[in-house]
């Protein structure tokens, strides 16, 4: 008998990511640089997110992947940039913005752990898709080129690692709305 959980009730699903949540915001909870192992509680910011939604739950996966499908694959590569450039004081910072940024995109994951509505599956070429993703990336580069140092406008980590958390933080929780309004018009 698999103890795989197929269709968890919204209550349920609720309860997990909470419990998830408090979890990975404790102190003993590391964010790293590049991706981790969650049984060392040291992982990097987007393996956290899925750990978080509690995939292996409906899976039976035993790792976490970097990519969550919940997750703008434009706010995911991003979020990883961030991960990977900042400091361990910066980075743990980064995990207050997790509940901000899972669900916003549509995915069979999303419904099918959160609620009993019919599974929504991306369509990687559809062209709402696609221009919302633009749309998004062009947020991200407007707010590179306005807080990065022009000194420090090149290619590579250097020019996340100079901007601030407090701008970092708000983006972030900018970028996701506008990607959950996206996903719910999709």
């Amino acid at each position: 008998m698999s103890n795989l959980i197929t269709k968890p009730d919204f209550a349920s699903a609720r309860e997990i990511i909470d419990e998830r949540i408090k979890r990975v915001m404790s102190s003993k909870f590391k964010i790293s640089e590049g991706t981790g192992d969650i049984s060392d509680k040291a992982v990097c910011i987007m393996q956290a997110t899925e750990y978080v939604l509690g995939y292996e739950i409906i899976t039976g996966a035993t790792e976490y992947g970097d990519h969550p499908p919940c997750t703008s694959e434009t706010i995911t590569q991003f979020m990883i940039e961030i991960n990977d450039a900042v400091s361990d004081r910066k980075r743990a910072k980064l995990k207050q913005v997790i509940p901000n940024i899972i669900n916003t995109c549509p995915t069979k994951w999303n419904s099918n752990l959160l609620d009993s509505k019919p599974l929504l599956v991306r369509q990687e070429n559809d062209p709402d898709y696609l221009r919302a993703e633009s749309k998004r990336q062009n947020m991200i580069d407007e707010f590179q080129y306005k807080h990065t140092p022009k000194s420090g406008w090149n290619e590579g980590h250097f020019r996340w690692a100079n901007i601030t958390m407090t701008k970092y933080i708000p983006f972030i929780r900018e970028l996701a709305e506008v990607a959950k309004f996206d996903t719910a018009r999709l």
